[in-house]
């Protein structure tokens, strides 16, 4: 059955509106009677579960003791206090083993407590709670309680939630049937207004008597039909509106013909400009078409080749370029010089940097290159000085850094030497007394010899090679003697690499020894960490790496020192010493250097600034903030390697270095696609 066939479907709209929220107000009681007295039974319900419980809980503490003691008769006498709380039907007491202890009921009953009944239904229900006495189970309480009085609660309950909406939902129809009549007379006369204005009528209107829906929607009729006037007034307008377009149209042409004229007095004003902008560089600029010749020029590179820039128009730049990019080919192609030497018409040496890069027309592929060559002479002068001016501060640092561990290295030296020194003398005794028993054995064997006895002088040589202990001797002189060399040769250990250290780097790179290096360095430091930390070292198979080499052990003296100084911070005040972990190994191409500390770390605060020049954070006078900027400088700036590193405040820090095993590449031509 469709809607327009339906038994309601010609029924008048106030009806229907009546009929439709009745069935609301209807549903909405329904469900009221059916929502509230649920919920105040459930609310109830558990309100007695829970006075229940408490019963329980309080019972079950209360019968503990007797339950332990297995005293039934004191159980029972306890039960009897659930008399005062009417709901509750029956309890008991089961010991632990499953014998019932004790039980009560209120209300006579043949019937015997059973724990096993479980009374879940409509009239009761049952709890039952653990007793628990001196950390022990030793039972269970079981409460009935009777749920008699919730159900005459609920059947009260509905019967007056089902007055009150029979109440409420009488009301409502009569509100609906009023309040639709008041809502369906605008309609009605909306109805007859529209009846009118469709017979021709266009001057009547719709009352619009109130601001609801029904009244915006007369009001929105009513513009509709004023819209309809409008229009027919609208169309005797049109052939006025088409002629004022055209003569619009005409002067918009007048002014687009003079904006055209002053654009392009504009353009030839900013060609006249730029012309000014690229004669003051003082950098070569030019053009070249696709024959390499000038198609612009600016007074600097006219000036260069000794001309002026109308001579140059049209002339070919072949030699220009070649001079200009040391031999290369750069018309139609773009390209990078960052160094180029050239001598100018004058004979004057200048360094060059040059850039090409192909302009592109709109219709296709470049016709033109643009040649930019810059003069970098004076740069090159400051770089050079630049240059002398960070190794002079890296020699016045390795200087300063020898002078530092002068004394530490003083003290280093003085420990072997005492050795000698004590071996040296305990030598020199033990000889002495070992020529003063040849002596007296020397005149014995003479008198022997002559055949005089000499018994005095022999009991004088046996007495004195007892009092020497010669054989005391024999064993402990190539002893000393021994210590005596070992010493001398940890002094020349220190000495050679005291010297490694200081002598100044060869004019070019040369292949390195790294982990020796590292070793060397190492030992000149022992001094800065030897009373907070101990050195471990992993030395991996590195070859030969290409580099300067004092540098390198300036920079890792720098972090091993700084590694020294955090792991003080770190066990200042404590018996505990530090760590540091150096490692090395190749990956690929590069040698890799570990340097960890288990100091302080470096806060998060200042991890951006620690490469900065005169950047530190140790007290005044203990640090200049020069090492590890000096150390950033020789590994990424001159050896073009990197340091990076890995930090966590309270666990310490790695320094990862890397350098490149063949050297660094040397700067070419890019190419820029």
């Amino acid at each position: 059955m469709t809607i327009s066939h339906l038994p309601f479907q010609n029924l008048a709209f106030r009806t229907k509106l009546a009929g439709a929220v009745s069935l609301v107000i209807g549903g909405l009681a329904l469900g009221a009677f059916l929502y509230f007295p649920a919920q105040s039974n459930r609310r109830a319900t558990d309100a007695l579960m829970d006075k229940g419980l408490a019963i329980a809980n309080m019972t079950a503490f209360a019968v503990a003791p007797a339950l332990y003691f297995e005293d039934s008769l004191a159980a029972h006498e306890l039960l009897i206090g659930v008399d005062q709380f009417p709901d509750v039907l029956e309890v008991g007491v089961v010991a632990r083993s499953g014998a019932v202890v004790a039980s009560h009921r209120p209300v006579a009953s043949p019937a015997r407590f059973s724990p096993a009944d479980r009374p879940e239904n409509g009239d009761a229900r049952r709890i039952s709670v653990p007793v628990e006495f001196a950390g022990q189970n030793v039972g269970t309480v079981h409460l009935t309680l009777s749920l008699a009085q919730l159900s005459t609660h609920l059947s009260r309950t509905r019967a007056t939630m089902g007055i009150v909406c029979g109440i409420l939902f009488l009301a409502g129809v009569i509100a609906v049937f009023v309040i639709s009549t008041w809502f369906t007379r605008p309609l009605r006369d909306f109805v007859e207004v529209t009846r009118d204005i469709g017979r021709g009528d266009l001057s009547r209107r719709a009352t619009v008597a109130s601001g609801d829906e029904i009244g915006r929607l007369a009001a929105a009729f009513n513009g509709m039909v004023a819209g309809l006037e409008a229009a027919r007034s609208e169309l005797s307008q049109v052939n006025r509106q088409l002629e004022e377009r055209v003569r619009d149209r005409t002067r918009e042409l007048q002014l687009e013909v003079g904006e055209r004229r002053r654009a392009e007095e504009s353009l030839e004003q900013q060609r006249s400009f730029l012309r000014q902008i690229i004669d003051t560089d003082p950098s070569l600029i030019c053009v070249l078409d696709d024959q390499a010749r000038f198609a612009l020029a600016n007074k600097a590179t006219a000036q260069f080749l000794g001309t002026t820039v109308e001579d140059l128009m049209g002339l070919s730049a072949e030699r220009t370029v070649k001079l200009l990019s040391a031999g290369e080919d750069l018309v139609g192609r773009a390209a990078f010089l960052p160094e180029v030497e050239v001598t100018d018409t004058h004979g004057q040496q200048l360094w060059m940097q040059v850039m090409s890069c192909p302009l592109t027309g709109e219709d296709g592929p470049a016709r033109q290159t643009l040649i930019v060559a810059t003069d970098i002479t004076a740069r090159k002068a400051a770089e050079s000085a630049l240059r002398n001016s960070e190794i002079q501060l890296r020699q016045t640092h390795k200087l300063e850094a020898v002078g530092r561990l002068a004394a530490g290295i003083a003290h280093e030296i003085n420990t072997p030497v005492q050795f000698v020194s004590d071996s040296v003398n305990f030598t020199r005794e033990a000889v002495a007394d070992v020529f003063r028993v040849i002596g007296l054995l020397n005149d014995v064997a003479r008198g022997a010899v002559e055949g005089r006895p000499l018994p005095d002088e022999a009991r004088e040589a046996l007495s004195e090679q007892e009092r020497a202990d010669l054989p005391y001797l024999t064993e402990n002189i190539p002893a000393a003697l021994s210590s005596a060399m070992e010493g001398l040769g940890r002094i020349a250990t220190i000495v050679g690499t005291m010297k490694e250290f200081a002598h100044p780097d060869h004019r070019d790179m040369i292949p390195v020894d790294i982990n020796r290096a590292i070793q060397s360095t190492l030992t000149i430091a022992r001094n800065e960490y030897k009373y907070v930390a101990d050195v471990a070292t992993d030395f991996g198979d590195v070859p030969l790496v290409t580099c300067f080499g004092g540098e390198v052990n300036q920079a890792i003296l720098n972090i091993v020192v700084n590694a020294a100084h955090a792991i003080g911070a770190a066990v200042k005040g404590t018996d505990n010493r530090g760590m540091i972990r150096v490692r090395t190994r190749r990956d690929d191409t590069d040698a890799v250097i570990e340097i960890q500390d288990s100091g302080t770390g470096i806060p998060e605060s200042v991890q951006s600034r620690i490469f900065d020049p005169f950047f530190t954070t140790k007290d005044v006078g203990q640090g200049t903030g020069q090492g590890l900027y000096l150390a950033r400088s020789i590994i990424v700036d001159k050896h073009k390697g990197s340091i990076d590193f890995v930090t966590e405040e309270g666990k310490g820090t790695t320094f990862i270095l890397r350098l490149p095993i063949e050297g660094p590449k040397p700067v070419a031509a890019e190419t820029v696609a």
